[in-house]
């Protein structure tokens, strides 16, 4: 565990799915959750109410990743989703943030994710445009929990 006093880079992170690591990822948007809240009041009393806690809900994950055969598992996960087999769509996708000893300081947990959109790579054969082939992943999921331990 890093000291308090270090800062976490942002650059030190794995993406799994289902416990398997996903090789190239390049970068990683992680949800936000949000507690939604509603008001109540009683009767006619217009002029005042209480604020209760609604449903949690979630932005959606991002990553991006090098375009690459590394990892068919991705491809798998994607053709499940389009074939609405659902079973096999529906997975585990965990974010470990890593210290600068490359030791798990957070690690995201996302269950019941599903590949909702995939973009592949834009290409550009111009001078000066010579950068890494990135497709990029939106997933939804069912539950996030988030272990510092």
């Amino acid at each position: 565990m890093s000291k308090a006093s270090q800062p976490i880079s942002n650059t030190q992170f794995d993406v799994e799915l289902d416990g398997t690591n996903i090789p190239g990822v390049v970068e990683v948007k992680l949800p936000e959750k949000n507690v939604q809240t509603h008001n109540y009041r009683e009767g006619t009393d217009i002029a005042s109410g209480t604020k209760h806690l609604g449903e949690v809900t979630y932005t959606k994950l991002e990553f991006a990743r090098s375009a690459d055969k590394k990892n068919s598992a991705l491809d798998d996960w994607l053709k499940a989703a389009e074939e609405g087999r659902e079973n096999d769509a529906k997975k585990q996708i965990a974010v470990l943030l890593k210290d600068r000893t490359g030791q798990t300081v957070a690690r995201y947990n996302m269950e019941g994710a599903m590949v909702i959109q995939y973009s592949p790579p834009n290409l550009n054969a111009t001078p000066g445009g010579d950068q890494i082939a990135v497709e990029t992943f939106v997933v939804d999921f069912d539950t996030m929990q988030v272990d510092r331990s």
